[in-house]
């Protein structure tokens, strides 16, 4: 049985024919495709986020408490399991882990099965209360609050209820997360290792390159499948009166659920993955004995203490720890930060992000890793090209500081809101609107006019309009248009609905094209910061030395969300509110939201040092004679390691 170990196949069943598969290049399509689908559970829900927080009136900050889920499991676990499955058959603990990804989709998709679209969702349908029998003045009262129409003293009487509670909802995409983490670990910590282990050391570069570009090619799937899905409403079987440009479009989040059939299928390939017996001598013996799990976390501490006395690894994480804190949640928060600073719809900020910034990086893997296999540069150069890539990726955020598109709704904010005071104040009632009964929180909803000077207000009922056309999407009977500080008669009296954004194509295109090159950069120096991992460690403390890595990484991704999270909500300025509760942010300022988020990333990126000189390309000669001094060097592994992202 001990000779399985070294066999093609799943548990008893090895048959010869299958024997053939078991090369490098198949292991790395496997490999390659499970990023991918994981890549893709992942992406899925940073996409669909923003419609989770108005679905169940999630605050900035407890979401943020939320995505820390997945990296709780990873600094109690990750650990522990990539030591125990770096001795045993890791293709096998991969595949574990994928599996475990795959759960935890079903149980993301949960809080919809179990709660539905909500009746803040659904009341903006054809069929919201069409199971009540209503009166025709009922039926006008039902139109003008379902559209936030200006309603007198007499239509006014439903009194404020929660709905719904959201504590089980948020616990089960705690849960998800917490889950996901566990599959992450096995999945980071043991796959790459093994794919070293098993291959030439001056063709790891390359099938890095490779196994990075596939799972880079997860995200880009999984921005399509979130801006697809959020092009359908969040109850297909309803018929929806506003369209998903309207900023109240929900989405319909049980779409992530096909994708984790797909992930359970791959999930089912690394179990008859074999480990190359003719290559990997090391991993083979220590699965051959046959030791207890108890022994193993005994030897375990020595391990443990073997990494935390190596100094380029202790450095270098650390470092990366930094980095993350500054860069991770900038892809979590990207939707949203598009959606602020140039007004696009959450449906688009989704597929232009994705895929466009991510083929910047699926780019940078594949060429880095090639270059690197075939030119084989020294450990020095490396480094030195990731240090020019940082300043690059400084300079390139730096730039974004100056790229957004204002809109009318700047006029109305400074017209309405007193910044100057520590509390956000403001007071929307005028004698148009005196008598409409508008709800001063819940209610925001811009409408815009472009009759003789662009105008916008704060929801058609501050405009003081009392009848929507279903049809042409258009209000009338505003009173308020003839107020404005143009002091314009509309003769019409015509409001349009939606934000009143002026053109900036350019603008977001250069931000777009800024974030390609960047994401290009970093990814190109990911691999040889890679190779520093791999090789300043011993071969039977690689998978360990993962874990640690995916650890320290998993802290930094932990706090940076909770970051972001409560800084970005200190930009909001409108939040909803039911019945005095506090729910998700409707409005942020704009300028605050940009400021604020660039100079955290900036903040954030700042280096050590450490020493030694590495054979990155293991028995491969390195010309000594030109080794770079000890400071230098110190400076160069650590610095480079800043600026690859998250690059586990």
């Amino acid at each position: 049985m001990e000779l399985n170990y070294n066999l093609c196949g799943l548990l008893n069943w090895h048959p010869n024919w299958l024997q053939t598969f078991a090369t490098s290049k198949i292991y790395l399509l496997i490999y390659g495709l499970l990023g991918t689908t994981q890549a893709m559970a992942t992406i899925y829900f940073t996409s669909v986020m923003t419609t989770i927080e108005k679905r169940f009136q999630i605050p900035g900050y407890l979401m943020g408490l939320i995505l820390c889920g997945n990296e709780i499991s990873q600094i109690l676990l990750s650990l522990i399991l990539s030591y125990l499955g770096g001795q045993r058959n890791r293709p096998r603990w991969i595949s574990i882990g994928v599996f475990f990804c795959a759960l935890s989709c079903f149980v993301l998709a949960l809080p919809h099965a179990l709660y539905g679209g909500g009746d803040e969702a659904l009341k903006y349908t054809e069929e919201y209360g069409s199971h009540l029998i209503l009166n025709a003045t009922e039926l006008v009262t039902l139109h003008k609050r379902n559209h936030g129409l200006c309603m007198k003293d007499s239509e006014i009487s439903e009194k404020c209820k929660i709905t719904e509670p959201y504590i089980t909802p948020l616990l089960l995409i705690f849960l998800s997360q917490f889950v996901l983490g566990i599959g992450n670990s096995l999945y980071y910590s043991l796959g790459q290792t093994y794919l070293d282990d098993n291959v030439k050391k001056t063709k790891t570069p390359m099938l890095l390159g490779w196994a990075l570009f596939l799972k880079t090619l997860g995200p880009g799937f999984g921005f399509v499948l979130g801006y697809t899905s959020l092009r359908v409403y969040i109850d297909p079987t309803k018929t929806p009166k506003i369209d998903y440009k309207d900023p109240r479009w929900l989405g319909w989040i049980i779409l992530g659920a096909v994708m984790t059939i797909f992930s359970i299928l791959v999930g089912m390939f690394p179990k008859e993955l074999p480990e190359n017996s003719s290559k990997t001598k090391n991993v083979n013996s220590n699965e051959e004995t046959k030791i207890c799990v108890c022994d193993q976390l005994k030897d375990s501490i020595p391990a443990f203490k073997r990494l935390i006395k190596n100094k380029i690894l202790v450095f270098n994480t650390l470092s990366s720890f930094f980095a993350i804190l500054g860069s991770n949640s900038y892809l979590v928060f990207l939707a949203k930060y598009i959606e602020t600073q140039f007004h696009k719809k959450r449906s688009d900020s989704s597929i232009i992000t994705g895929p466009i910034s991510l083929l910047g990086m699926a780019l940078g893997f594949l060429l880095s890793g090639i270059l690197i296999s075939k030119f084989k540069p020294r450990a020095k150069y490396v480094l030195m090209y990731n240090v020019i890539v940082g300043a690059l990726y400084i300079f390139g955020h730096i730039g974004n500081l100056f790229l957004f598109c204002s809109t009318a709704e700047d006029k109305l904010l400074a017209n309405y809101f007193n910044t100057k005071s520590s509390k956000m104040t403001f007071n929307l009632t005028r004698d148009c609107n005196l008598n409409c009964n508008c709800e001063t929180i819940s209610g925001y909803n811009p409408v815009c006019t472009t009759t003789g000077h662009v105008d916008a207000y704060f929801s058609p009922c501050y405009a003081g309009c009392e009848n929507f056309d279903e049809d042409s999407k258009v209000f009338s009977e505003c009173a308020c248009l003839e107020y404005t500080k143009y002091l314009t008669k509309v003769s019409n009296n015509r409001n349009l609905l939606g934000s009143c954004v002026k053109e900036c194509g350019y603008g977001f295109l250069i931000f777009t094209s800024i974030a390609a090159i960047n994401n290009f950069l970093s990814a190109s120096g990911r691999i040889g910061n890679t190779l520093v991992n791999y090789r300043c460690i011993s071969i039977q403390d690689k998978s360990s030395a993962q874990g640690f890595i995916l650890m320290i990484a998993s802290l930094g991704s932990m706090l940076s969300p909770i970051i972001f999270a409560n800084i970005i909500d200190s930009t909001c300025l409108i939040w909803t509110e039911n019945c005095g509760k506090r729910g998700s942010c409707q409005l942020y300022d704009q300028a605050l939201f940009l400021f604020s988020t660039i100079a955290v990333i900036l903040d954030f990126f700042t280096f050590s040092y450490g020493k030694e000189t590495l054979k990155i390309y293991g028995d491969v000669k390195e010309d000594k004679d030109e080794v770079i001094s000890k400071t230098v060097e110190t400076a160069l592994v650590i610095f480079s390691s800043l600026f690859e992202g998250n690059f586990y």
